[in-house]
């Protein structure tokens, strides 16, 4: 069994392990980004508040840089720094709610005087005026509504609550019209319709605030999958990020629990990446120990998947190196340069170069999964083609002089110069685990 060959593989737990601690310090880095987002968005909406309202608003500082590497004292101290936003921003609200019910007072006083309120007042209880009913036992016919029953004076209390409902608002959002005209309206209206107004009044501070609600959860899933999507590199959630950002444009509504669940999706190809990179890596570092060299991506001509090695810069055969979520691929190839004949059927002289070639490979498999099981990959059974039993593939290569020296040091910066190409953007390197 000298041909072809593929093996399944298993990493180590304590290699896993090590790919998670991995990627827990990249999520809590995300983490600390998001807050530290967070604190600077604050920032600027005590900004534009105090600017609104002409008030005093409490100082917001800032925050630096992120407290070491370690995954626990991130998000500890990250912790820490969520806290004092949240409280900060408790004092904002209540600042800014104070100044949104004193402005729609003070509107409310200028409206009397330009007969605004009044329309307002007429318009809003025409349209919750009850309609004609009909009677109950005889021929249908219409009945003229009740007037409304006169209601005591409670002008202060009126307002209070008005007042309150103000101070509901979303304190990043400037109160729309609507609900100054309302305030101004209960300011002006006569008792028995001041209810209607308050019930309208509090129907616009509930869709506001659903909305805020809605508009800062679905920025906090966007901000949140962006970072993934830019860290990992993974195109479906970077796709998905795009949409949403499309729907917000549009003044849509996200899918935030979607969106969340392609961020949870979009971490765990990463996992599934970051081990496949391990092995990968594990596998080209076995073959480079046993006397291999990397061809560089540059002087690989023929679009291959994988990575070639090749005994010495004159050989005329290569071992092409894949892996994929599931099993290790092992191809031997023939390799030359432009021009130069790839052999032909019936050439007996290439045909018994091919079989040396696959004897080779087959006698260093024992020794390369030796070398895996130190990095933490276990092998499992073998299957192969016998030797010759299928021809080599051709590739064509440049007649640049292949990377040389035996030096195990000079061999891993060319290994790990071909894996940073074939990694994702953002990806992080492999950790390595003895077993």
């Amino acid at each position: 069994m000298s041909g072809p060959k593929t093996a399944g593989y298993a990493v180590s737990e304590a290699q896993r392990a090590l790919m998670a601690a991995a990627q827990r310090q990249q999520q809590a880095r995300r983490r600390w980004e998001l807050a530290v987002a967070d604190r600077e968005r604050l920032r600027a909406e005590a900004t534009t508040i105090g600017r609104r309202y002409g008030i005093e608003v409490p100082a917001i500082p800032s925050v630096g840089g992120p407290p070491g590497v370690d995954a626990d004292t991130v998000d500890r101290v990250r912790a820490g720094v969520s806290d004092q936003t949240r409280a900060l921003r408790e004092a904002l609200v209540e600042a800014a709610s104070r100044g949104a019910a004193a402005r729609a007072r003070a509107n409310a006083v200028g409206l009397g005087s330009h007969g605004r309120a009044e329309r307002v007042t007429a318009t809003t209880f025409d349209a919750v005026r009850p309609v004609p009913s009909r009677s109950a036992t005889g021929p249908a016919s219409d009945v003229p509504a009740e007037p409304p029953t006169a209601a005591p004076d409670t002008l202060a209390a009126d307002l209070a609550e008005a007042d309150r409902l103000v101070a509901r608002l979303p304190y990043d959002v400037e109160p729309p019209p609507t609900v100054t005209d309302l305030v101004g309206a209960v300011a002006t209206a006569p008792p028995d319709r001041r209810r209607v107004l308050l019930a309208l009044l509090r129907q616009h501070v509930t869709k506001a605030r659903e909305a805020a609600s809605a508009r800062r959860d679905a920025a906090g899933a966007i901000a949140e999958a962006d970072l993934v999507a830019r860290d990992t590199g993974d195109e479906p959630l970077a796709r998905a990020v795009a949409a949403a950002r499309a729907q917000t444009a549009r003044g849509h509504a996200v899918d935030t629990a979607a969106l969340r669940d392609a961020t949870v999706a979009a971490e765990a190809r990463q996992r599934t990446d970051m081990e496949r990179e391990h092995v990968r890596q594990a596998v080209v570092e076995a073959f480079v120990g046993r006397g291999y060299t990397v061809l560089p991506a540059a002087e690989v001509l023929t679009p291959v998947e994988g990575v070639l090695v090749r005994r010495g810069p004159s050989s005329r055969h290569a071992v092409r190196l894949t892996v994929d979520g599931s099993a290790i691929r092992l191809e031997p190839v023939r390799v030359g340069a432009p021009g130069e004949p790839p052999g032909v059927a019936g050439d007996e002289a290439a045909r018994a170069a091919d079989v040396r070639a696959e004897q080779e490979l087959c006698e260093d498999v024992p020794h390369i999964a030796e070398e895996l099981a130190v990095n933490g990959v276990r092998i499992g059974r073998i299957v192969g083609a016998a030797a010759g039993a299928l021809p080599q593939p051709w590739i064509e290569v440049s007649t640049a002089t292949p990377a040389r020296g035996a030096e195990r040091a000079g061999q891993e910066r060319a290994v790990s110069k071909e894996q940073g190409r074939r990694r994702k953007p953002g990806a992080p390197p492999a950790a390595r685990a003895r077993s």
